[in-house]
């Protein structure tokens, strides 16, 4: 269904912040009514929760709106877009937080995972499992809390290398977006596979279609920070990035309540807030350990470590009050014997890279001397910075790096850390 704005230019009748919302309002006052014909399809991104995350389930569930429209419609099917972070934490994604708002979409209005009603679905005694079935972005394992879902998983849109989970969702199901040969990622983000289904799924209406401003908005805030809004010396960016932003430009209904955006001052918006130093200087050491954190374990469970990401100096880092003992808590609540912390920042425009181990003195040296010395971490140019081994109290060693090859992210660090056998 579609409504004119112009004589040339037609639109969805719902908007992304509308869909959004009124997805949200349903499904909590309906779903104790549902028949068990209803189907609930959840979109979640990875435990992270960064902006990638959150914006490509939102846009992703929005997108299969408009091409399931016949069976949401008989009420046979519900996408529902969660967000992948407790509701408390949404606060510390600044960057998330501002572009939802530029978008129209308040942020409270959105479903997380802590919320009742989704525990209540996605519960290992759910009476509605048989019902339910969940697309993964951003990445293609199901967190460890939900791998009582596993078979309900089916399909997976991401841009990290495949760990091999979920088997059975295979060919065009299965969307991964990285080269295990090259180690690289093919997409700079998420939001760049979102944006290629949605400009496939307007091209099916009639001519003149254009995408919903918001929705547009969203993806393409979340493209250029992804990418550094394609910045050369970054290496993030793809042509499959460029193509997108390009036809999310070209293809979209802008309007005078979302203009079509100065996409150098939208990254430099949103990366201000991103990177605020007052506002990383502020937070506690924890908040600062699981802002952008995930865990990785092997599949015979013999290597499991978590990862990371901030942005401030190693060195701010650990001058926080009760850093070590915030990371041993962390840690154990985490159920990891090793942490790693990558950290960038930005100096003279240019990303400048550390990273951090932390960790039992012997988990430690041996994965220091796979990193600095074997041939399959030789890329990242890693080489150790500094030693400290006085906190031996907590039973805990650290190393700092530095990283001469900036254009590795967790996505490359975590597959080279997994292939060490600790």
């Amino acid at each position: 269904k579609a409504h004119v704005k112009s004589s040339s230019v037609t639109t969805m009748t719902t908007s992304f912040a509308d869909y959004l919302s009124q997805t949200t309002e349903s499904f909590r006052s309906n779903l104790p009514k549902k028949s068990i014909e209803c189907t609930y399809h959840v979109i979640l991104g990875n435990e992270a929760g960064d902006c990638d995350s959150i914006v490509s389930a939102l846009a992703l569930a929005y997108t299969q709106s408009l091409v399931d429209k016949d069976k949401i419609s008989d009420g046979s099917k519900t996408y529902l877009p969660v967000c992948s972070i407790e509701r408390d934490d949404m606060a510390l994604r600044r960057e998330t937080v501002l572009l939802l708002k530029k978008c129209g979409v308040d942020p409270e209005s959105l479903l997380y995972l802590d919320d009742m009603s989704v525990c209540h679905l996605l519960s290992e005694d759910s009476a509605n499992a048989q019902q339910l079935e969940l697309t993964l972005t951003d990445h293609n394992t199901i967190r460890s809390s939900l791998k009582h879902l596993s078979s309900n998983v089916k399909q997976i849109i991401d841009h990290h290398a495949d760990d091999g989970s979920h088997q059975h969702v295979a060919g065009e199901t299965r969307e991964i977006a990285f080269c295990s040969e090259s180690n690289k990622a093919l997409v700079g983000s998420a939001c760049t596979l979102v944006a290629e289904h949605l400009v496939k799924a307007t091209s099916y209406f009639q001519k003149g279609f254009k995408i919903d401003a918001g929705a547009a908005t969203a993806l393409l805030g979340t493209i250029v920070i992804d990418t550094m809004n394609m910045s050369e010396s970054a290496g993030k960016g793809t042509k499959r990035d460029a193509d997108m932003i390009d036809a999310l430009m070209n293809n979209t209904g802008w309007n005078e309540d979302c203009e079509s955006p100065n996409l150098e001052e939208l990254y430099k918006w949103l990366n201000n807030a991103k990177f605020d130093a007052t506002f990383w200087d502020e937070m506690s050491a924890r908040d600062c350990l699981r802002i952008d954190y995930k865990r990785f374990q092997s599949s015979n469970n013999s290597n499991a470590f978590g990862i990371s990401s901030v942005l401030l100096p190693i060195e701010k880092l650990f001058a926080k009050s009760e850093f070590i003992e915030s990371a041993k808590a962390f840690m154990e609540d985490g159920h990891v014997e090793l942490l790693g912390v990558m950290s960038m920042v930005i100096e003279d425009g240019t990303p400048q890279r550390e990273m951090l181990l932390i960790g039992e003195k012997c988990k430690v040296e041996f994965m220091t001397d796979f990193l600095t010395k074997d041939d399959d971490a030789s890329f990242l140019e890693i080489s150790v910075s500094a030693v400290d081994d006085s906190n031996m109290i907590s039973n805990l060693a650290t190393r700092i790096f530095s990283q001469g090859n900036i254009k590795g992210s967790r996505k490359q660090v975590a597959p080279v850390m997994m292939k060490c056998k600790l």
